[in-house]
């Protein structure tokens, strides 16, 4: 039979299990809370200083939550930006798009893409693309999530871009013109005079002889022969006509042949029959990178022997230049 006195000390052992195992309930609890905290913490200085700006929107598109990084793309202080409408920040010209979107994504798209101009600014006008998605169950934050990522330098790289391709079709359009000319005005011209002093020479043969002057009509025929052959250089290295006239596989063993006889170089091509499915903006670009190619291998070395191979691989048209020259090392350049 317990005593009084041992029920006591039972009570008070027990007592001090509870609240040991309470001490620790409460440590793992303040560990928890400060393991919770950081968490917060580090979750909140991704949000603000994220490389993309997040913003919530409500029902009627005006923002309830955005991160430094998404105020600092808008121009704008966090404090104003609260509760004001989004298509505000948007340049005028934008806002119908804006609008149109918004009912696409309500009317059942949930979630898109848009590319965006913000209102102008002093120092130019600033690209956005947007990241949006609806939620299907609206919460306190909003009820429309948007990502906004800076895309001005990359608009900016596109244009530069299309600029340079548009003068480079402009200048290939030039040199087709010179060509042109050159071939068909000033060479048939050239060609016309060659056939006159060629007949005149030989009608005239007994005149001449007597006068002395048949050397001259030669050395006249000889310099017109030196002039078209010129005139139809010129004409070939401003625009290939073979290009445009037999494809691009007969251009590249034309200039091979070509270059190899004016530069000193060996060279072989190797192609598949019939010519790769290719634009006429690539093909010109394959022909001038042919041609720097082979100038820049006849100026590091010359006498060398050239191996080109154009092939169609997976959908690409590839372009393999190996130079074998002696004691230089073997360069392979797709």
């Amino acid at each position: 039979m317990n005593t009084p006195a041992a029920d006591a000390a039972y009570l008070a052992r027990e007592l001090r299990t509870h609240q040991a195992e309470l001490e620790s309930q409460n440590e793992e609890l303040r560990r928890a809370q400060l393991e919770l905290a950081t968490a917060r913490d580090r979750f909140q200085d991704l949000f603000e200083v994220a490389p993309v700006g997040y913003l919530s929107l409500d029902e009627a598109g005006c923002i309830v939550e955005i991160n430094l990084t998404g105020a600092s793309l808008l121009g704008q202080p966090r404090q104003l930006l609260l509760g004001q409408p989004f298509a505000g920040v948007l340049h005028r010209s934008e806002r119908r798009r804006w609008r149109n979107h918004l009912a696409g994504l309500a009317a059942g798209a949930g979630r898109g893409r848009i590319e965006m101009t913000l209102a102008e600014e002093d120092e130019g006008s600033r690209f956005v693309q947007l990241e949006t998605l609806r939620l299907a169950r609206p919460e306190s934050a909003g009820t429309l999530r948007l990502t906004l990522t800076d895309i001005t330098e990359r608009r900016a790289a596109d244009t530069d871009r299309r600029i340079a391709a548009h003068l480079v079709e402009a200048r290939e359009a030039e040199r087709q013109r010179v060509a042109q000319a050159l071939h068909e005005d000033l060479g048939q011209r050239l060609s016309a005079i060659k056939m006159a002093i060629s007949h005149a020479a030989r009608g005239g043969a007994a005149r001449a002889v007597q006068a002395g002057s048949v050397a001259q009509a030669e050395e006249a025929l000889d310099s017109l022969d030196a002039a078209i052959a010129v005139v139809r250089q010129l004409a070939n290295e401003l625009r290939p006509a073979i290009l445009d006239d037999l494809g691009l596989n007969a251009a590249m063993r034309w200039l091979a042949q070509e270059a190899g006889n004016r530069l000193g170089l060996q060279v072989r091509l190797h192609a598949a029959p019939g010519d790769p499915r290719v634009d006429p903006r690539s093909a010109i670009g394959l022909y001038r990178l042919l041609e720097n190619l082979l100038g820049d291998v006849a100026r590091d070395a010359p006498g060398a022997q050239v191996d080109i191979e154009l092939h169609e691989v997976r959908h690409e048209l590839r372009l393999w230049l190996r130079a074998h020259p002696g004691g230089w090392p073997v360069a392979s350049l797709p």
